[in-house]
């Protein structure tokens, strides 16, 4: 429901330091009656550091040492110099008001640096329920107060790094003007209480994003005015700036010029890129190739020598490539002189529609305006560049340079051990590196009062230097992450099992993590590397067994998420995005995967994948859960049906169909609503409880809280709670036999953290006003093993937590759990001893095509080339199954291939399939070939490239090569294969290869 406020400033605490002790607040009360939580709990972060977009660095150019950031869904922080980390500032927004961690813009006081204003609101569409607020706090950001806008803001929109919209007068503070998402350009006269539109102003801007207007349900989403600068040598302190500059995203004027304090306004004269395109309509703009042809003033940056230096772009970011074009102006007040001072062009590509580079931000230094520091906008390939100019913008220095090609020279290092997981878990060909050096560099500042400290954004992190003058004495610079505070990570699910790491997280964007030191931010899952992560499960009795899916992927470990391995095969049709469920049987035995997607079944497998077989009974995109007891029993959830399964997920049946009926979407695809507008069913998160067979919560959104104690036939609605988005279980209080209770809910009229530790009957609020996390509707989880600890996942927030009582340290646990792997292995749970291999271990192979050979050190489709010597092949346990281990010889080199005994005749196109188990070793590729005769000539192939070999670590790759068009030159009918060869060509020092298998083309 859209919340309406008064002009009457309300006004809101918001302490932003996470892990400050908070007191009691009145209005999280418990409910029917007292419970033996504590109350509101000490909150802070699990450690991951960045992890989303940052759309701006803003410095006070008075106080020394005062900076802040904003992002698209996490709200804005303000830096601790002495701990060298962020403050989070709004973490008040609650479920209701979510919108407030969108920082469309921020500005912070010349004049009074104490002041701080905040333009808020993710969307301008209807996907954020309420409209924009400004935010005015009177002491850095500790407190606000609330002023409501009458329009939208688009704080996590396209073009959200444009900026900044929000401008304070350095000559009267009182002054603040604000350029909207397509309603005109707004202005205040007492520090931003109140506002009122500049209905002098020209326009409010005809370009509208058009791939938005494509992809998001036709709206129109105009980027309006971007930014507002000052002049302040054209007034005196006290009486406001004469000359003000706006920037404007349309396709005629772009700046904008008013020379007596904002009455009157006209172009700005002799601005470049003025000439009009399709004057007085609305323009939809294409992120690539638009016909406009035109470049927009994205970024505007004041220069204390007296001048504004002017950011354009053919795009709005934050993804248009650098590669559309762009330049850098700048503009002189004193002698209205407009001087281009753009980065070097692109080497000539005919392919491309010119060589200007894009540009995405200039930082300049205020202890000397002629050095400047510039980024390119999302060159994505090789990497971003950033340069550097002590002229002015005369000529411009790179920070990496390409050599003889594909080398590169950098002048730079990077250090982000903070965040290790940023380099993706992989290593890049050159001239490509990994760590980039980032992408959607929207931002980029010198600190005013320190040469040598640089600070920019990505879509992942803030990265710094503080020894920025480096550059200049031909020493290099080193960069290192500097976001140490800021957690923007969408959490989409966690887990934590009752043994192992304490915490198993899915994300979007960046895939999830194993933490076994929440203070410290691990290495990302890879093997394989899936995206977004939507949903996770282990085996209620066997904890050490972990599953995790999406974009269409599973991982899977069976080590307490030590090491992960892909599922042998996927299920045809599953769906890339952010959707599906997985359970896991309580054994292990099952695992039960709805993988999103139209009429894509929900399947199980009892071979890791192997195998799919779709289930009997459930729609697909049913939400999952296995009981944590008996095997045998899996439930599901869809659409007002709730569906359960006690033959290990063979079958489902219908269990209740009237507890969850407001789940039931009507022909338009609409869900019922309550009285004030909501969705009733507006939730359906539901979980198993440890160590009781059948019981079961579920969180259905505005319709409450429900428990089952048989298996979902019976449901038993939890009085007082009103409504609840998410819930989770975890370890029971002193002297209780039941798993504790948490919800993010809604009790007595109030949004709250909530636990309970007697089954829903009384409830604590152990958060308060000051921390809620945003809307927060994916996860929460208790931590079975400390009484206390629950953790929340939240949407731009990262994964919140409160700490509880523990004893051991991360570093005992992984310990622990490495020891316990190491028992299973020993008592025949892991490798087994090898044996040379013989051809009677083809047996897949020998399924097909009959008795099969294994040749070693020697390519047989060469005769000429000299044999190889001292590779092996033996057998092992890999993965579960018996598998080939091949090794290299000494010189690092390793041919072998399986031969037929009697070649066969294909009579069709063929189907290859195999699953490489694992590369240790050397970097380089890795290929297969079909070996077939053709009249008296033996030796000609059919060759596929598999793909890269990730340098010293462990890859699984599954791949399925279907015929294709050489297949079908290559091969006749009167064709004969006689091998099926593998080669490197670089050495694999130990590679596993299972599932080889070869059959006509379906």
């Amino acid at each position: 429901m859209k919340k309406k406020f008064s002009l009457i400033e309300r006004a809101v605490l918001c302490i932003g330091i996470i892990g400050v002790l908070v007191g009691c607040a009145s209005s999280g009360s418990p409910a029917g009656g007292s419970s033996s939580a504590a109350g509101p709990k000490i909150w802070k972060n699990v450690s991951i550091v960045g992890g989303g977009f940052v759309t701006g660095i803003i410095y006070n150019t008075k106080q020394k040492g005062l900076v802040y950031a904003r992002t698209d869904i996490g709200g804005a922080y303000r830096w601790d110099t002495q701990k060298e980390e962020w403050i989070p500032l709004t973490d008040f927004a609650g479920v209701e008001d979510w919108g407030r961690l969108g920082i469309a813009s921020l500005a912070t006081d010349p004049v009074e640096p104490n002041r701080l204003i905040l333009a808020t609101g993710m969307y301008t569409n209807e996907w954020d329920p309420t409209n924009g607020e400004m935010l005015i706090s009177e002491d850095y950001g500790n407190t606000f107060k609330r002023v409501p806008l009458p329009f939208k803001l688009g704080a996590n929109m396209p073009g959200r790094g444009i900026g900044e919209r929000l401008a304070i007068d350095p000559n009267n503070n009182k002054i603040v003007y604000f350029g909207s998402f397509g309603n005109g350009l707004w202005r205040s006269s007492d520090y931003g209480y109140t506002w009122e539109e500049v209905t002098s102003f020209p326009t409010r801007g005809n370009v509208y994003d058009k791939d938005f207007e494509t992809y998001c349900g036709g709206f129109r989403h105009f980027h309006g005015i971007g930014w507002v600068v000052f002049d302040p040598a054209s007034g005196k302190p006290g009486e406001g700036s004469k000359h003000i500059y706006v920037g404007v995203m349309d396709t005629g004027a772009t700046i904008y010029e008013s020379t007596d304090g904002g009455v009157s306004w006209h172009p700005l004269a002799g601005q470049p890129y003025a000439e009009a395109y399709k004057p007085g309509e609305a323009h939809g703009h294409l992120s690539e190739n638009c016909p406009c042809y035109k470049y927009y003033p994205i970024k505007c940056t004041y220069s204390p020598e007296g001048a504004m230096i002017i950011s354009y772009n053919a795009g709005f970011g934050p993804f248009s490539s650098s590669y559309q074009g762009g330049a850098i102006w700048k503009y002189t007040f004193a002698t209205k002189t407009w001087t281009d001072i753009s980065l070097p062009k692109h080497d000539h590509d005919p392919n491309r529609r010119t060589d200007d580079r894009g540009v995405g931000s200039v930082a300049v230094d205020w202890q000397n305006p002629q050095v400047l520091v510039a980024s390119t906008l999302n060159e994505w390939w090789p990497d971003e560049v950033l340069y550097r100019s002590t002229d002015g913008g005369k000529t411009w220095n790179p920070i990496w340079r390409m050599t003889t090609y594909p080398n590169r020279e950098n002048y730079y290092e990077l250090d982000y051990r903070l965040s290790p997981w940023i380099d993706w878990g992989t290593e890049k060909a050159l001239p490509e590196q990994n760590p980039k050096l980032g992408w959607m560099i929207v931002d980029i500042e010198i600190d005013p009062f320190d040469s040598n400290k640089l600070l920019y954004v990505t879509g992942a992190t803030i990265w710094g230097s503080k020894n920025l003058t480096d550059w200049d004495k031909g020493k290099k610079v080193k960069i290192e992450i500097m976001a140490k505070g800021i957690e923007e990570t969408a959490v989409l699910d966690l887990i934590s099992p009752p043994e192992g790491p304490h915490l198993v997280s899915g994300m979007g964007d960046i895939g999830g993590f194993v933490h076994w030191d929440l203070a410290k931010a691990p290495n990302m899952i890879v093997d394989p590397y899936i995206s977004a992560v939507n949903s996770l499960d282990y085996a209620g009795q066997k904890p050490w067994f972990m599953v995790r899916m999406g974009d269409g992927k599973m991982g899977i470990s069976d080590d307490y998420g030590l090491t992960w391995k892909p599922a042998h095969n996927y299920i045809e049709g599953a769906d890339t995005g952010w959707t599906g469920s997985v359970a896991v049987a309580a054994d292990a035995s099952v695992i039960l995967w709805a993988p999103g997607g139209k009429d894509v079944p929900v399947s199980w497998s009892a071979d890791r994948g192997k195998t799919w077989v779709p289930a009997k009974g459930i729609p697909s995109n049913a939400r999952l859960a296995a009981d944590r007891v008996n095997p045998a029993r899996f439930y599901a959830y869809h659409e007002g049906v709730f569906y359960a399964s006690t033959d290990g997920a063979k079958s489902f049946s219908v269990v209740n169909t009237q507890v969850f009926a407001a789940g039931k979407r009507d022909a338009a695809g609409k869900l019922p609503k309550n009285e004030k507008g909501e969705e009733l069913m507006s939730a359906s998160d539901f979980t198993a409880v440890l160590g009781l067979e059948g019981h079961l919560w579920f969180a259905a959104g505005n319709l409450g809280l429900f428990h089952s104690v048989d298996g979902g036939k019976n449901w038993e609605r939890i009085p007082n709670v009103e409504a609840a988005s998410v819930v989770g279980l975890g370890k029971a209080a002193p002297r209780a036999s039941y798993q504790a209770l948490y919800i993010n809910g809604k009790i007595k009229g109030k949004w709250g953290i909530y636990q309970s530790d007697d089954k829903g009957k009384n409830w604590t609020r152990i958060n308060d006003d000051q921390h809620q996390f945003g809307v927060a509707n994916t996860a929460i989880t208790g931590d079975p093993r400390i009484y206390g600890r629950v953790y929340l996942a939240t949407n731009g927030r990262g994964i919140v937590y409160t700490e509880g009582a523990s004893t051991t340290t991360g570093a005992e646990t992984l310990a622990w759990a490495q020891a316990k792997i190491a028992e299973r292995t020993k008592a025949g749970g892991g490798p087994v001893e090898e044996r040379p291999a013989t051809d009677n271990d083809c047996n897949s192979l020998a399924e097909t095509l009959g008795p099969v050979k294994l040749v070693i050190d020697r390519d047989v489709s060469i005769p000429s080339e000299p044999p190889l010597t001292g590779a092996t092949a033996t057998v092992v346990e890999f993965d579960g199954q018996k598998a080939l281990k091949v090794t290299a010889n000494s010189k690092g080199e390793v041919r072998f291939a399986y031969v037929l005994e009697k070649p066969i005749t294909l009579e069709n196109l063929v189907y290859l399939s195999w699953k490489i188990g694992g590369f240790y070793g050397g970097e380089g590729n890795y290929n297969c070939a079909l070996i077939y005769n053709e009249g008296d000539a033996k030796g000609r192939l059919v060759s596929f490239y598999l793909g890269k070999i990730d340098k010293n670590k462990l890859v699984a790759v599954k791949n399925n090569i279907r015929a294709h068009e050489q297949w079908t030159k290559n091969f006749k009918k009167t064709r004969e294969l006689y091998a099926i060869q593998f080669w490197t060509d670089n050495p694999a020092k130990v590679l596993y290869i299972t599932d080889l298998s070869l059959k006509p083309a379906e």
